[in-house]
């Protein structure tokens, strides 16, 4: 039997377990020539679903787990807050350079155009 084939048969008879349905048969039906090892297989699987117990996490657990996950959230926010507010801080200082330079710039330009307007007249 193809291994490919045989992992989707015992997936589906998982499927089936876990929904408490059990047939063989019909998986069986699927195969020819080597019914012996799918059908040894599934009742391995089936036995190790019975072994199998459900578990579930203490309600203490749980409200612990809860706590942690909220903190770490808030933790996360905070940094991301943080980051934030830094990349608004290096934007304004950008923002306060240039407009300096422009400033300055301005001024040079209004000086060069009033410098030839003051110059006194010999005569």
């Amino acid at each position: 039997m193809e291994e490919k084939m045989l992992r989707e048969i015992l997936a589906l008879q998982a499927n089936d377990l876990n929904a408490g349905e059990e047939d063989p048969q019909t998986y069986l039906a699927m195969v020819s020539g080597q019914q012996d090892e799918l059908e040894s297989l599934m009742t391995v699987a089936a036995r190790v679903k019975q072994a199998l117990l459900p578990v579930e996490p203490s309600s203490a657990f749980v409200r612990s787990l809860r706590r942690s996950l909220l903190a770490m959230t808030g933790r996360k926010r905070s940094g991301a807050s943080l980051l934030a507010k830094r990349g608004l801080l290096i934007g304004a200082a950008a923002l306060g350079s240039a407009l300096s330079v422009a400033g300055i710039i301005a001024y040079v330009v209004y000086a060069r155009a009033n410098a030839g307007a003051r110059t006194p007249v010999h005569g």
